[in-house]
């Protein structure tokens, strides 16, 4: 009640509630830390500073090999958190998960996914859950669900794709049902880490058992804790225990958690999520708090599933790689994450942010300020020297002769023989990111790659046929064939970006045939209850049939793969439909690429050019240069002299493949005190010696 500025605060049971009178909520958050007593469980120490692989799909032994050209690439302080693997597919009838499905490949496919990661020191952690009970599932019985007060069941998730209503655990019942399927996947394949679902997401609740009886909330707690502490122990070498989100309430018992670092926001218009804290105020900004008060005790994972953390925004601007989600990573100190097992971004996420994670694992905020009194300007300050600012505000900010753009950031870490340091800002008027430690050096002009398909598309012309029905042409314009055979998509949406009705339909020729000019018809149906003066806009692109995956084309991007072509009105009175009149739409700039150089402008980071991305090495006496995955030519210009380590001027190149192997050498061209270079393409790495 602000008004009479009085404010109750409802808890269950019993409360301890303790008051900090400090100047700052920051030093109060200090102080807390270090009184309240918790300690880190005996995998944090494990578990923290590792880059996470977190997967949801795929199949074992393709993703297997897609993780060994990761490990390629050097992303083995890792841990690989595996969800998609259960007998009956996902969050279907629990507990019921072992042995492997046998639809995403054979035991042995699993088998060598695993042996995989072990062979070269990777976590795996499969997913596993004990808050959904299936009546289907083996062992069932309204014995074993949690029930309310009132006496009914209480529902827990559900499965709409199967059309199946799972139920609450009575967690007095999980243990038979845990150590039964912890033994079976011990003996199957011993995974060195484990997952749970939802115990660290949801609050530890009451519950009722069928007959009325009564357990609390901390008998919940405490059952979930001894079951992690449990697990951790049977798998043996404190094989650390990572759930969903990470509230502080298992801290002791669980070491880790994958973020959920939700925004203070006004949801976009059509996002009904429950991702956005959708409270009406002045400003909001996301803050590291809860690693102010437990960041080397409790070990969280980026800063959440990308559907969670975009909810509702463009994703290229907002996801898992874009610099918004990268500097709420580094602002909070987590550990990067990736929901792919391979790709460029995959690898230029490990080098850009790994070496700074390593150097903050185990490490305490010591004070964070806000510049000027500006929410949006952040600088952390972290007890082993590390300093990191961090401007999620729309100017530029100058901090330390670095400029940084909206979502910029510039760390400097110290550690033995040096510092680690990472941004992302910008340099002679271009965004760029770079990241150097004592053993390497990365650095990212970022060039526009694999950016778009060379396809443009708009629409030719548009007619009623009558009845409710209509035709568009499609006039497609492809610089080269496509990769793969892809169908068309026509969304007709509505003002929130809701699909009303379509025009799917098959290319005339295949996309593997694409070249120049192709038209493609398609009809469409109006549904009856829509009436005359309403407007839809059209939406359309390319998809894999097989994978569903949309392709990424040239043109006024919605965000979600779909280019915006105009709008259609419906003409008439009423359910009478008369005819459809078109609206275009004014194509506008991708801010994609304000935040890459398309124009491949050389950028020079302190004496070493280049127009590209690649990671410096020292191997020996010799330079060692790896483009990122998938970087057509580009050009390196290296001043001798700019190198971190003291390595004798080089002669020769040589050109090495994944396997290690030497392909071809050449004499090194030199222009003065400059090695010039032009890598990329085919080749997976370059000696210089």
């Amino acid at each position: 009640s602000p008004e009479r500025k009085l404010y109750t605060l409802h808890t269950p049971h019993n409360q301890v509630i303790s008051l900090i009178p400090k100047e700052t909520a920051w030093q109060g958050a200090k102080v807390w830390r270090e009184i309240n007593g918790l300690k880190p469980a005996r995998g944090v120490e494990k578990l923290a500073g590792r880059f996470v692989f977190d997967l949801w799909g795929g199949s074992y032994r393709e993703s297997a090999e897609a993780l060994k050209r990761a490990f390629r690439y050097g992303l083995t302080d890792s841990i690989v958190v595996w969800h998609n693997w259960q007998r009956w597919g996902y969050d279907y009838r629990l507990p019921d998960v072992y042995p492997p499905n046998p639809h995403l490949g054979t035991f042995e496919d699993f088998l060598y996914l695993v042996n995989t990661c072990k062979s070269q020191g990777v976590l795996f952690a499969p997913h596993d859950n004990y808050i959904d009970f299936y009546p289907d599932a083996e062992g069932f019985s309204y014995k074993r669900i949690a029930f309310t007060r009132e006496g009914n069941p209480v529902p827990a998730w559900l499965n709409e794709w199967r059309g199946a209503q799972s139920y609450r655990w009575r967690a007095d019942q999980v243990f038979p049902f845990l150590e039964r399927n912890l033994k079976l996947i011990k003996e199957g394949f011993a995974p060195t880490a484990y997952f749970i679902d939802v115990w660290s997401s949801i609050c530890p609740y009451d519950y009722w058992t069928y007959d009325g009886k009564f357990y609390t909330r901390l008998y919940t707690r405490e059952v979930w804790g001894k079951a992690f502490a449990w697990i951790r122990d049977f798998l043996g070498d404190s094989a650390p225990q990572i759930s969903e989100s990470g509230h502080d309430q298992l801290i002791g018992w669980l070491d880790g958690g994958q973020t959920n670092h939700l925004r203070v926001d006004i949801p976009p218009p059509g996002y009904y999520g429950w991702a956005v804290w959708a409270i009406q105020c002045r400003d909001a900004e996301r803050i590291p708090w809860y690693d102010m008060a437990h960041h080397s005790r409790f070990v969280l994972h980026g800063a959440g599933y990308e559907g969670r953390y975009v909810a509702g925004l463009d994703p290229r601007l907002h996801g898992i790689y874009s610099d918004d989600y990268i500097t709420t990573e580094v602002l909070t100190g987590h550990p990067a994450m990736v929901p792919a097992p391979f790709g460029r971004d995959v690898v230029r996420k490990y080098w850009l942010l790994h070496d700074l994670m390593r150097a903050l694992a185990l490490k305490d905020i010591e004070n964070v300020q806000f510049a000027n009194g500006n929410i949006h300007r952040q600088f952390v300050k972290w007890n082993n020297g590390g300093e990191i600012w961090v401007n999620r505000g729309k100017e530029d900010w100058e901090v330390e002769g670095h400029i940084l753009p909206q979502y910029g950031v510039y760390a400097r870490v110290p550690v033995e023989n040096g510092a680690v340091e990472m941004a992302i800002e910008r340099k002679d008027g271009v965004i760029v990111d770079w990241a150097r430690s004592p053993s390497m050096l990365f650095l990212n002009a970022r060039p526009a790659v694999s950016l778009r398909l060379p396809v443009k598309v708009k629409l030719e012309s548009l007619r009623y046929i009558g009845n409710r029905q209509g035709e568009l042409t499609l006039l497609w314009e492809a610089k080269k064939p496509l990769p793969t055979e892809m169908v068309i998509f026509v969304h007709f949406v509505d003002k929130a970006g809701e699909i009303m009705f379509q025009a799917d339909h098959t290319p005339p020729i295949p996309t593997t045939k694409w070249e120049g000019t192709i038209r493609s018809t398609a009809k469409f149906f109006i549904p009856d209850k829509f009436k005359a003066e309403e407007e839809f806009e059209i939406r359309v692109g390319l998809f894999d049939p097989k994978t569903g995956e949309r392709a990424n084309l040239e043109g006024f991007d919605d965000g979600t793969a779909r280019i915006r072509l105009g709008k259609i009105k419906l003409e008439g009175s009423g359910n009478n439909v008369t005819n459809i009149s078109w609206i275009p739409l004014e194509e506008r700039e991708d801010p994609v690429l304000a935040r890459l150089n398309p124009q491949g402008k050389m950028i020079d980071f302190e004496g070493i050019k280049t127009n590209g991305a690649l990671r410096l090495t020292k191997e020996g006496d010799s330079l060692l240069i790896t483009p990122l995955p998938n970087s057509p030519q580009f050009e390196v210009r290296i001043n001798w002299n700019a190198l971190p380590w003291n390595t004798k001027r080089a002669e020769v190149v040589e050109e090495i493949d994944e396997g290690g192997k030497v392909l071809r050498s050449y004499p090194l061209k030199w222009e003065g005190d400059e090695a010039v270079l032009a890598i990329g393409g085919e080749i997976f790495a370059y000696r210089l010696k």
